[in-house]
């Protein structure tokens, strides 16, 4: 078993400084390009650059909140902030796709999985289930980037498509070149239900020391790879927060967790769905961009995704 008691001494040492520094380029910088882009009166091609912004800010803001979550309760507006605009940021890129296809490439597929994972884990269930329904359609469009090392995003379709009961094909020519099976992930997405407590604990201490080992650096090597590389992420379990997150909406009973991962941190905790957070410059930018592609994905299209998506 890893000691993820020293894993979290390396983070409080590493996370709070990464953080700071991180700030400038990736949140204050892009809340500028925002506020200059929302100001203009013409549309150029720097509409281009939005979802990347909107990217940049989920990232900081989601650092931000597993850095205040090492020893207390985590900040849970950050984790909202950083939710929004992870959604935003994707669905910005489906008419950016449509429009300037020649010049952008595509949404990357891990980003992808990650950011499912956090919207089931900060508890948005209508904002889940649109992140999971146009994954189903993007899948071999926008998300089709050719390289994806890891099953675990894979492991997130297939169990967002378990849990809507979706009658869609997950089939993708790159998934067949990549991975034969989900492998360790199999196990779960077949035991999620799990009614029995012990059952279900021994199952998440099995992903949990899957989580642990995958989390970690590779420092650029050419040789390795790992699933969580992010430091957000190591005590930060979204994939499994997703499963805890699912099962009580089916109102199938979450027991206390055994492994260290769940008591070493609160970050692993599951929490009451935050508030959607309201932030003037954000509301601005997305205000615009919708006027500009009415066509941007919202909550209005679930009705529309679940007929397509109804078995029969």
């Amino acid at each position: 078993m890893f000691d993820v008691s020293l894993m979290r001494n390396e983070l409080i040492k590493n996370l709070p400084q990464q953080v700071q520094q991180q700030k400038p380029l990736l949140r204050d910088a892009s809340y500028e390009d925002i506020g200059d882009w929302v100001g203009k009166d013409v549309v150029d091609s720097d509409v281009k650059l939005i979802p990347e912004n909107f990217e940049l800010i989920h990232m900081w803001y989601r650092n931000s909140y597993s850095a205040s979550g090492m020893s207390f309760t985590p900040d849970e507006k950050l984790l909202a902030l950083s939710s929004r605009c992870g959604i935003s940021s994707f669905f910005f890129e489906v008419p950016i796709y449509d429009f300037y296809q020649k010049n952008l490439g595509r949404y990357d597929f891990d980003a992808y999985g990650k950011l499912l994972a956090q919207i089931l884990a900060t508890g948005w269930k209508d904002e889940s289930e649109l992140v999971a329904r146009f994954g189903f359609e993007e899948l071999n469009r926008l998300l089709d980037r050719g390289i994806s090392y890891g099953r675990m995003c894979w492991f997130m379709l297939e169990l967002a498509k378990d849990w809507l009961q979706a009658d869609v094909s997950l089939d993708s020519e790159f998934r067949q070149h990549e991975i034969e099976n989900l492998g360790i992930w199999d196990k779960l997405l077949t035991g999620w239900r799990e009614p029995n407590a012990r059952a279900f604990d021994a199952l998440m201490s099995e992903m949990a020391e899957c989580h642990i080992s995958q989390s970690r650096d590779a420092e650029m090597s050419e040789n390795e790879w790992y699933e969580f590389e992010d430091m957000a992420y190591w005590l930060f379990p979204v994939e499994l927060l997703a499963v805890l997150r699912l099962r009580e909406w089916a109102g199938i009973a979450n027991p206390k967790l055994s492994h260290p991962l769940f008591a070493v941190t609160p970050l692993a905790t599951l929490y009451p769905p935050p508030a959607w957070p309201k932030d003037e410059v954000l509301d601005q930018a997305e205000a615009k961009f919708r006027s500009l592609y009415p066509s941007t994905p919202s909550v209005a299209d679930l009705a529309k995704l679940r007929a397509q998506h109804k078995a029969g």
